[in-house]
């Protein structure tokens, strides 16, 4: 039985047929694609206008509007840094609320605990604290795991050990560097000591040693671990 030969189409015939395909698609779909086009369009047009005419203007309105109040911080003076001076400046308090969703709100939340904290109102500390959303990324690191650590100190000079240490531990996970792990975990474990919970503690002072041998906290660990291996 003979063999088929297979039938070779003209190259210029399948281009012709192709196209005359796609014709056929874009003139059954053309408004359609022109409908989605047309609001992809909308879509990119309203995230650049708005980033451009609402989103940075306004961060900008909130930079300068904590300007003042971040003078009056470094100057120590908390209270004037945290409630601003009515119809003179906002302080930290006042660019939370009113320009909430902007990066600057969220720092100004940071501050306003520290601010609260400083001036002994542990509770109103740790609800600015709260309000602070964590950066996630390398250049909030440090702000990220002190805030959580700072709620950790609120609460133990509110009493709440239990409540100090799991923040301190949360402090110690949101740390990406060696820049505040060994404070947190310094904290922690001295807490957990003091609470009589040596085995937690010892693991805690043995990872200090182990993990940040160049830090300030790690030359006092070896005497930690010897104290603690004592009660147990």
């Amino acid at each position: 039985m003979a063999t088929k030969k297979p039938v070779v189409k003209d190259p210029e015939e399948s281009i012709e047929q192709a196209l005359s395909k796609t014709e056929l698609f874009f003139e059954k779909n053309g408004k359609l694609l022109l409908s989605i086009l047309a609001v992809i369009a909308v879509v990119v047009g309203c995230f650049f206008g708005y980033r451009h005419f609402y989103a940075q203007p306004r961060e900008q309105k909130a930079t300068d509007a904590m300007f003042e109040a971040q003078i009056q911080f470094e100057r120590d003076s908390f209270a004037i840094a945290l409630n601003g001076v009515k119809g003179v400046f906002a302080g930290f308090d006042e660019v939370a609320t009113e320009f909430s969703g902007t990066p600057q709100a969220n720092i100004a939340n940071h501050y306003a605990g520290i601010c609260a904290m400083r001036m002994g109102d542990f509770q109103k500390a740790i609800s600015y604290f709260q309000k602070y959303s964590q950066s996630g990324n390398a250049a909030g690191d440090v702000i990220d795991a002190q805030n959580y650590g700072l709620i950790g100190d609120c609460y133990i000079e509110s009493g709440d050990a239990a409540k100090g240490v799991e923040f301190y531990k949360k402090a110690i996970s949101a740390s990406k560097s060696d820049a505040t792990a060994p404070i947190y975990t310094q904290k922690a474990a001295i807490e957990l000591y003091t609470q009589g919970k040596y085995t937690e503690a010892l693991e805690l002072f043995k990872s200090l040693s182990s993990k940040y041998p160049a830090s300030l906290q790690a030359r006092d660990a070896d005497k930690f671990i010897a104290l603690v291996e004592q009660k147990l």
